[in-house]
């Protein structure tokens, strides 16, 4: 137990201290190593920074492993996650009930299931949108379509299954002229993060190769006509209610005939970020009022088109019309000092500390009343 912690359970002792936060942070995933290892990564790097607010905070610890088997460290060390027993989710759900959640953090990449779904059963409030907001974005069909009818512009193109790629009577040049799509075209798989399986091809081989490897990861895959232009990145965050702040944008340097994928992301293993030298700079409201307030239109209609919640944050390609195309949203809650999020709200002014406690407070104020732990 961090010594931290410590001071704040020897406070309990005292009636006139508000019992602490009991915060649970769920990372790891059920699916994969690779996946597995980016949790952790977010995990210890918010670890790491601390964050620690004026409320008293005791941090505790779930690790979700592939085979979707749960196991509850004491601290981040590889050590102490070795360490077992791992359990199924029933004693896993008795397990967190015994540690006395207040709230949750999930830091779980994953698209197989919805432990976001879990902890609302449980009546455990977290931070960031809510279960079905996040299969919203999980699926990029399914945000595709809502992105759609909600008049916010993604790339021209179509959704492959694999039953019908894998039929005889597949033909990859119908599909093309049956959709209007022409070459250079993105291929990716439509659940998974971190731009796994997103591949830009030429060729109608590269094509069949990509839509192969899409098929690898689930049932459905997604091929868009490319977006030449800049690769940008907003957002939106809500300390209060009701009320979506305007972030600084993020532009990433790429050629303006490439995509960002996996390799300029994270590693292979999942273990580390990338961090290239001069890979992106950020663009303030006075260097491109224009772009801001477009951008800024977008990103509140793509978060109220998908129900998220707290923030959300939005990659676009702009073309040299000044038109911009929702690629993808994303909504994981990385509070980590490397991750997008907190890099656009420091480079607003907000510090990683007043972010974190602005969401912290937020999701508290969703305890249910007979849950609550801070004290009156």
């Amino acid at each position: 137990m961090a010594p931290q912690e410590s001071h704040f359970l020897n406070k309990i002792l005292d009636d006139s201290s508000p019992a602490p936060t009991v915060i649970l942070h769920v990372f790891g995933n059920p699916a994969s190593d690779f996946t597995k290892n980016m949790g952790i990564l977010h995990a210890r790097s918010q670890a790491k920074a601390g964050y620690e607010i004026d409320i008293p905070l005791v941090h505790r610890y779930a690790l979700v492993h592939p085979q979707a088997l749960w196991s509850f460290p004491q601290d981040l060390s590889e050590e102490e996650m070795s360490r077992g027993p791992k359990m199924e989710l029933a004693l896993a759900i008795q397990k967190i009930r015994e540690l006395h959640v207040t709230m949750a953090v999930i830091h779980v990449h994953t698209t197989d299931c919805n432990y976001k779904t879990l902890f609302e059963l449980l009546q455990i409030p977290f931070i960031g949108s809510g279960g079905e907001a996040s299969a919203n974005v999980a699926d990029k069909a399914t945000s595709r379509a809502l992105l759609l009818q909600a008049g916010v512009k993604v790339p021209h193109g179509t959704i492959v299954h694999k039953e019908m790629f894998s039929s005889e009577d597949f033909s990859p040049e119908n599909l093309l002229q049956i959709h209007n799509l022409s070459f250079p075209l993105v291929v990716k798989p439509t659940r998974m993060e971190a731009s796994v399986g997103v591949i830009l091809v030429h060729t109608v081989r590269e094509m069949v190769d990509a839509l192969t490897t899409s098929f690898s990861y689930g049932d459905s895959a997604i091929i868009d006509a490319f977006i030449a232009g800049r690769e940008v990145r907003g957002g939106v965050v809500s300390r209060k209610e009701e009320e979506l702040e305007k972030l600084p944008l993020i532009e990433y340097n790429i050629s303006h005939t490439d995509i960002r994928g996996m390799d300029k992301k994270v590693d292979k293993d999942g273990k580390n970020l990338v961090n290239l030298p001069n890979h992106f700079w950020y663009i303030q409201e006075e260097d491109d009022p224009t772009l801001h307030a477009a951008m800024h239109e977008v990103a509140c209609k793509a978060h109220t088109a998908l129900g998220c919640r707290d923030f959300s944050f939005i990659d676009c390609r702009v073309n040299d019309s000044g038109e911009i195309f929702v690629l993808e949203i994303n909504v994981f809650a990385a509070f980590n000092p490397g991750s997008v999020m907190t890099k656009l709200t420091g480079a607003a002014g907000i510090s990683h500390q007043e972010f974190w406690g602005a969401m912290v407070k937020k999701a508290l104020g969703r305890v249910p009343n007979s849950k609550m732990k801070m004290g009156a």
